[in-house]
């Protein structure tokens, strides 16, 4: 008997607790990840970091007032960008077939070669952009710590200016200011 009113207690708790942790029935369920999107968006700000700073500074003009001939452009640069990649990687498949299927050794050798310098130069140029991003990311870091330092120094005009908005009537949870960004 004990066991009986034990298991029957089990399923009882089994089902109260199975119910609070079901999931929502009206809950909306997540689009799914894009990937070709993802890659897409990548592939066009890779091109806009090849670009000039001069040719930045026109595409940002361009995003401000004509955002829908900025998405256009950036569409455009991704499209030659991906068709470069896509022409390096035919190339290097080429090559690669070329290796697998020789018989000739000096002809290996040279083939072999070949895609090692195809590797060299796509691997030195990933790694050439990567510096430049980290070096664009410096001048940013180092643009937004001045700004901080010079409101650091400024901090008791501003508080004191707020403090008087505030004694006015003004919102006291304004939302701030943003800070300088590469600009």
């Amino acid at each position: 008997m004990k066991i009986l009113s034990f298991l029957f207690s089990v399923c009882f708790f089994a089902g109260l607790f199975a119910g609070e942790m079901s999931p929502p029935v009206n809950k909306p369920v997540p689009p799914p990840v894009n990937r070709v999107n993802r890659r897409a968006a990548a592939l066009a700000w890779r091109a806009f970091s090849k670009l000039s700073p001069e040719e930045r500074k026109a595409m940002m003009e361009l995003q401000r007032t004509q955002p829908e001939e900025f998405q256009k452009k950036m569409k455009e640069l991704a499209q030659k960008m991906l068709a470069g990649e896509q022409a390096k990687r035919a190339a290097l498949h080429k090559l690669q077939q070329e290796y697998r299927s020789c018989t000739d050794n000096t002809r290996k050798t040279q083939l072999k070669t070949e895609i090692e310098k195809a590797l060299r130069m796509e691997y030195m140029s990933r790694l050439q952009e990567h510096r430049q991003h980290l070096e664009e990311m410096k001048q940013r870091t180092a643009k937004m710590e001045k700004e901080l330092n010079r409101r650091a120094e400024k901090a008791d005009e501003a508080i004191q200016a707020r403090l008087q908005v505030v004694l006015e009537g003004g919102d006291p949870f304004a939302p701030p200011r943003r800070l300088n960004r590469g600009k």
